[in-house]
């Protein structure tokens, strides 16, 4: 199964905060960066660290955090339908 991650920037807009305050949780240790080519952060360490920070934020911020996550996933889903789309047209010689 693949790993799923999030780039700097989805973090950055999943937090409501700017990359460079991403590459600041990084280096104070509340993030870690994956050992992978780019800059990429596990999915279930970024919401580890969204539901502890849940415990201090407004639940209007927990919620707007969570549809966000919700819209990054459907987002997710439908590209993997599009990739699956143009592999098999590309299987099939239609290009």
């Amino acid at each position: 199964m693949a790993c799923r991650t999030f780039s700097t920037a989805e973090v950055a807009t999943l937090f409501g905060i700017s990359a460079d305050s991403v590459r600041k949780m990084e280096q104070d240790g509340i993030l870690r960066r994956l050992k992978v080519p780019g800059i990429r952060y596990s999915r279930s360490e970024v919401y580890a660290v969204l539901r502890e920070g849940a415990e201090t934020c407004t639940v209007g911020e927990v919620k707007r955090l969570q549809e966000a996550i919700r819209e990054k996933d459907a987002e997710i889903n439908r590209l993997r339908s599009t990739l699956r789309t143009i592999a098999e047209e590309a299987k099939g010689g239609i290009v």
